[in-house]
């Protein structure tokens, strides 16, 4: 039996070395993959999120800013179309500038001392 169980062992001994060695090699890389898997948790907690959190801040403020110009963009054209209309080209220059129209005429009151 000692036979044997010497014989077992030194059969066993070569590939019990190799399987260490390849266990060692699993373990190092279930290391390095835990501390890669760490750091990256890390830098998206610490790093990235507060980043993604002003950002999309700012851009909740610009899309603020944008609909306001768009809005005033929007009172501008309308401005502008009532500017560029006839009857409003000759109410201006009969209120303001004191011209008149064929047909119409002119009268000054005079203002009450």
């Amino acid at each position: 039996m000692s036979t044997r169980t010497a014989a077992t062992s030194a059969a066993n001994s070569p590939h019990s070395t190799s399987t260490r060695s390849v266990n060692r090699w699993f373990r190092i890389r279930y290391l390095a993959v835990v501390v890669i898997v760490a750091w990256a948790a890390y830098r998206l907690w610490h790093v990235e999120m507060p980043q993604l959190r002003a950002l999309q801040h700012q851009q909740q403020t610009l899309q603020t800013k944008l609909t306001a110009l768009q809005q005033q963009q929007t009172q501008l054209k309308t401005q502008v179309k009532e500017y560029q209309s006839k009857a409003f080209i000759a109410q201006y220059a009969s209120q303001n500038l004191h011209l008149v129209l064929p047909g119409q005429v002119p009268f000054t009151i005079p203002a009450k001392h």
